[in-house]
């Protein structure tokens, strides 16, 4: 499963805009999660995955594929399941994830949902240490970050040496290890 979910990866840097490309890869991480729904490295690329499309500009305005909310949310609990912590990169992750799917939500209380949700996501990464700046000036980010505009001001770093973040939350080693 390793070779798959890096074949997908690598598939995935070649040329974001091809939709062979990213169909190939798909299929490879639908392939390694069906065959472990607790591969974290898979589900990190397959959220990824969704979010690259989905900024696309042809399809900017259709709505987030639901899977890639869930993908996101595994990954991050499978980090912390399996002892390797919490990873700034993922949480980042899940808060433009949850941004994108609030910006193009028509039901105000599940867009207020997908925001606080997205919110609480960015402050996490923040705290891990990604920088600020970074998260203000992303634009999904900043959905989830329009209705308490200095939510990240409020917030206390944890001691890190920089952003928590790995190459095992999207590569496997050979060796079968998630």
């Amino acid at each position: 499963m390793a070779v798959l979910n890096n074949l997908a990866y690598s598939l995935m840097l070649r040329r974001p805009d091809d939709d062979d490309l990213e169909g190939r890869a798909r299929r490879l991480l639908d392939e390694v999660i069906a065959a472990d729904p607790s591969c974290l490295a898979a589900r990190h690329n397959r959220a990824r995955l969704a979010l690259a499309r989905a900024m696309r500009p042809r399809d900017l305005y259709r709505p987030l594929d639901e899977l890639a909310l869930i993908d996101v949310s595994e990954a991050i609990a499978q980090g912390v399941k399996g002892g390797r912590g919490e990873s700034a990169e993922l949480h980042r992750l899940a808060a433009q994830l949850h941004g994108r799917a609030a910006w193009t939500e028509r039901d105000e209380a599940r867009r207020q949902g997908l925001c606080r949700q997205g919110r609480e996501h960015a402050i996490r990464a923040y705290q891990l240490g990604v920088p600020a700046g970074s998260l203000e000036g992303d634009k999904m980010v900043r959905v989830v970050l329009e209705d308490e505009e200095d939510c990240l001001d409020k917030v206390e770093r944890e001691e890190t040496a920089g952003p928590r973040s790995s190459v095992w939350t999207y590569l496997l080693e050979p060796d079968g290890e998630r």
